[in-house]
């Protein structure tokens, strides 16, 4: 397929503010491990929320696939648990986290219970937090664009992931999120006004779909 001349210049620029933050913007970051990976506990709401939300949005192919098949039980299957404890988290746990001065869950249990259970931890948390689907998704777009074989683009999305993450630490990730959310929410609104006003107005819509769409438990 073509691409409209605006989707190159949103393309390009998204790859240019990419490469500036992550890899020339934040070069000299890395000096001590707490400004490496925590970004010098310096975090604002808004890069709190932009990354939080940038990350969350990373599972958007699995979300889309549940939500076409099952509606809004989508919402209270990954999204309603994850607010309560996120909100448990934050009032009760997160103080204590911050008194304790660790810089990951593995050095509090390293700390707490020692080398070999922080080496346990670290490897459980490797497999949650694992960043294959991230890769995967990155790599379908760039063989999309490119038109090149999936295994050198999903190649290529690791590498240049690992180049800014490695030399920028949190802070080069927290300020591409900002990036990536603002692109996001630019990108909902505008599908969702074409959609309005293309196809049909959203109500409509919702009263068209299948009684288990609208059902918690999706039937």
């Amino acid at each position: 397929m073509e691409f409209h001349f605006l989707d190159k210049i949103i393309i390009a620029s998204f790859v240019f503010f990419i490469v500036y933050i992550g890899i020339f913007h934040n070069s000299k970051v890395r000096t001590t491990d707490t400004t490496f990976i925590l970004s010098g506990r310096k975090l604002s709401i808004t890069g709190f929320v932009a990354t939080l939300v940038s990350t969350w949005y990373g599972a958007i192919l699995a979300v889309g696939e549940n939500t076409l098949l099952y509606g809004i039980q989508t919402w209270f299957i990954f999204s309603l648990p994850y607010y309560v404890f996120a909100f448990l988290y934050a009032f009760l746990v997160a103080p204590k986290v911050r008194r304790s001065k660790s810089i990951s869950i593995p050095d509090n249990f390293r700390t707490v219970y020692g080398n070999k259970a922080g080496i346990i931890s670290a490897l459980i948390l490797s497999f949650l937090s694992s960043p294959a689907p991230y890769l995967l998704g990155m790599g379908y777009i760039i063989q999309f664009m490119f038109g090149l074989e999936l295994g050198a683009a999903i190649l290529m999305s690791t590498v240049f992931s690992v180049v800014y993450v490695w030399n920028g630490g949190f802070s080069a990730v927290v300020k591409t999120d900002l990036i990536q959310f603002g692109l996001m929410f630019i990108g909902f609104f505008s599908l969702f006004y074409f959609l309005w006003f293309e196809l049909e107005n959203p109500v409509q819509m919702v009263k068209g779909l299948p009684e288990t769409f609208t059902n918690p438990l999706g039937g």
